[in-house]
């Protein structure tokens, strides 16, 4: 849980990658068994209210993996928190009628789809791909010298 819900320290790219793949897997299970096995659906483009809800609620974990992962890139921390916020904002327009139909989006929603996707795009490439600072930095133990330990 410490993975998930901390906002602290550093993590490698394999628990990177670990916890984004559990987050994915236990939020789409509870997306796809509240829309088609408890009927909630939505109407039109528009996600229900519990699903919203439930899927937005992924943002916590991935937010805190994030973070982690620029604090070992060691970048700063709120970084990771604008990367939350913006899956965060990805997952809940929808539910409001923002950010459905790519083809129909608003001059505002361009304004806003692009660069959060520019924002994404960067944030999977440098958490997920580069490797971070080697040795201790002002966020902690080198995961990878501290796995190597044990």
């Amino acid at each position: 849980m410490n993975l998930l819900l901390s906002f602290n320290g550093r993590i490698s790219r394999s628990l990177y990658w670990f916890g984004f793949a559990a987050v994915v897997a236990v939020f789409g299970l509870a997306r796809y068994v509240l829309k088609y096995h408890l009927g909630y659906e939505g109407v039109g483009n528009r996600e229900a209210l519990p699903v919203t809800f439930v899927s937005t609620l992924a943002a916590i974990p991935l937010t805190a993996l994030s973070v982690k992962r620029f604090n070992d890139r060691n970048r700063p921390s709120w970084i990771g928190y604008v990367v939350g916020f913006s899956i965060a904002l990805f997952i809940a327009a929808p539910y409001f009628g923002y950010l459905v139909d790519l083809g129909q989006y608003s001059a505002l929603e361009h304004a806003v789809f692009w660069p959060l996707c520019a924002l994404s795009l960067f944030a999977l490439i440098d958490n997920g791909l580069l490797p971070g600072t080697t040795g201790p930095n002002r966020f902690g133990p080198d995961p990878i010298a501290r796995d190597s330990r044990n």
